[in-house]
C-alpha cells in the first residue's frame, strides 16, 4: 500500500477535526487502506518454463512482500509461513489548511493457509496531525483473505478481500465497516522488468463535518513498472486513482517511487516518496516512507 494509502480513513477523520487539507490527500476508506488495498509490486513471473511447467513466481521475498504500494502483490504467503510487514510515513500537506500527519507502524500479518490462501490482519496504527489543537490517536482494525489464483511463464492473478472495523479514536475512523474487493495480476515484460496492479472496488465511509458518517463506493486502479537490479534491489514507480476521495468528493490520482532491497531469503527494507496529482483548494500533500518485512 502506498505510503499515501496507509491511513486514508483517520486522514480524512483527522481533516474534519483538525486539518481539512487531509481528507484529499488521502485514500478514499480503509479497506483501500488497510491494505487491501494492501502494497508492493512482485517480482516479475519467470519467462522460462522448467520441463515439468512454470516456476513458481511467489518464492522470493521482492514477490511476497506487499508494502510500500497501492498495488497488492498477487502472490499468497506459502501455508504455515508468516510474514510481517511495518512501516512509517510521514505525510505533508501544503497550502493553507495543511499540516503534517505521522502514521506507524503500518502492522501487516500474512499467514499463510492450504491451497494458495492467505489470512491477513491490519492491527491499528498510530495517528500523529499536526494543527490546532493537535491530534492523536489509532486508527481502525482491519482483516481479509486472499487466494492466489495461478501463474503461467509470463502471468500471474490473483484476489482479495478485506473489511475494516470501526475501532480507532473519533479522529482516526471511517466511523462504519468498509468492505474492498480486488483483483491482482503481473506480467513479465523481460526476465527483470514487470508491471503489476490491482482493480479494487471498495465500499467506503468517511465521517462528514455534520458528525454524520457518508457511504460511497469507488473504483481503485493501480499500476507498477519494476525492475529487479543486481544484489536482490529493486526500484519501482506506480500510478494510482480513485474515482471519488469520498461523499461528494471528486476523483484522485497519484503516484509514488521508491527502492527496496532483500537482506538475505527472510528480510526487506523499503524507501518511498508519493505525491497526489491532483491539487484541490490549493492543498498539496505529498509523503515520505521507510519500512520492514521479515518471513518467519
Amino acid at each position: 500500500m502506498s505510503i499515501l494509502e496507509r491511513c486514508a480513513a483517520c486522514a480524512a477523520a483527522a481533516a474534519l477535526v483538525a486539518l481539512p487539507g487531509f481528507a484529499l490527500a488521502q485514500a478514499s476508506s480503509a479497506p483501500s487502506v488497510a491494505p487491501a488495498a494492501a502494497t508492493a509490486p512482485p517480482t516479475t513471473p519467470s519467462p522460462s518454463p522448467s520441463p515439468s511447467g512454470p516456476s513458481d513466481p511467489c518464492t522470493s521475498l521482492l514477490a511476497l512482500v506487499t508494502r510500500p504500494t497501492v498495488t497488492t502483490t498477487a502472490c499468497s504467503v506459502k501455508p504455515d509461513a508468516l510474514l510481517i510487514e511495518i512501516g512509517y510515513t510521514n505525510t505533508t500537506t501544503s497550502g493553507r489548511g495543511g499540516g503534517v500527519l505521522a502514521n506507524y507502524p503500518q502492522a501487516e500479518l500474512r499467514l499463510g493457509l492450504p491451497d494458495k490462501l492467505e489470512f491477513d490482519v491490519f492491527p491499528p496504527s498510530l495517528n500523529e496531525a499536526s494543527g490546532h489543537p493537535a491530534v492523536s490517536g489509532p486508527s481502525d482494525v482491519a482483516a481479509g483473505l486472499k487466494y492466489e489464483i495461478g501463474y503461467t511463464s509470463k502471468a500471474l492473478a490473483g484476489v482479495g478481500f478485506v473489511v475494516s472495523l470501526p475501532t480507532g479514536t473519533r479522529a482516526f475512523t471511517s466511523g462504519e465497516s468498509t468492505y474492498a474487493f480486488d483483483f491482482n495480476f503481473a506480467y513479465a515484460l523481460s526476465p527483470n522488468v514487470g508491471l503489476s496492479g490491482t482493480m479494487a472496488y471498495n465500499a467506503g465511509a468517511m465521517p462528514e463535518t455534520s458528525g454524520a458518517v457518508g457511504r460511497f463506493s469507488a473504483f481503485d486502479p493501480s499500476l507498477v513498472l519494476a525492475d529487479a537490479l543486481p544484489d536482490n534491489f529493486q526500484v519501482f514507480f506506480e500510478g494510482y486513482g480513485s474515482t471519488t476521495a469520498g461523499p461528494g468528493l471528486g476523483s484522485r490520482y497519484a503516484i509514488d517511487g521508491g527502492l527496496q532491497k532483500d537482506i538475505g531469503s527472510r528480510l526487506q527494507l523499503d524507501l518511498e516518496y508519493g505525491d497526489v496529482l491532483t491539487v484541490t483548494g490549493g492543498l498539496h500533500p505529498h509523503a515520505v516512507g521507510f519500512g520492514a518485512a521479515y518471513l518467519f
